[in-house]
């Protein structure tokens, strides 16, 4: 669209709140994941018995490694880019869906605090990481992945439960 193409726009997101129904007949949605919803009042003990003793037990595996979650430390951005796009090639993802180092700083820039990127390493190395946004009511997982050589780890459980304890403790 004109508007799209005057204002160097070259694409934008829509998300839907899974909780509001959406009535328009010409309107038509297709799932393609789950949306797990987790209520950040209820107390971080309570959040943690819902995981399951799998989830549990790699968490407990990647505290004893030491695996280091850094927050918002965005030196670790090339590392990041590379893994992501070694991560879409696994995939076989179509280009549309790669983000570009610049697309994403952009993003940062534009989000400003509303923009969170999670890294998860052993001394120097990245493990995984995540880039969450967020407002003052909803933290939403935007973009992740995983470094391949690290798989048996599954710090990603980690990671998430640092990120939900985050959360937790902005109010």
């Amino acid at each position: 669209n004109k508007f799209c193409i005057d204002n160097e726009i070259t694409s934008y997101f829509f998300r839907l709140n899974p909780y509001e129904s959406f009535t328009t007949s010409k309107t038509k949605l297709k799932v393609i994941g789950e949306c797990v919803n987790i209520e950040l009042k209820n107390d971080i003990k309570i959040i943690r018995s819902n995981y399951s003793q799998r989830v549990r037990r790699y968490i407990r595996k990647s505290e004893n490694l030491g695996i280091n979650i850094k927050i918002n430390d965005m030196s670790y951005l090339s590392d990041f880019m590379r893994i992501y796009l070694n991560s879409m090639n696994i995939k076989s993802s179509r280009k549309f869906y790669f983000f570009s180092e610049e697309q994403i700083n952009k993003l940062k820039v534009a989000l400003g605090k509303k923009f969170t990127f999670f890294t998860s390493h052993i001394d120097d190395e990245i493990i995984s990481w995540s880039i969450c946004l967020h407002d003052s009511k909803n933290s939403y997982y935007f973009l992740g992945a995983r470094n391949h050589d690290f798989t048996e780890i599954n710090a990603n459980y980690y990671l998430f439960d640092n990120m939900i304890e985050h959360y937790k403790n902005l109010g």
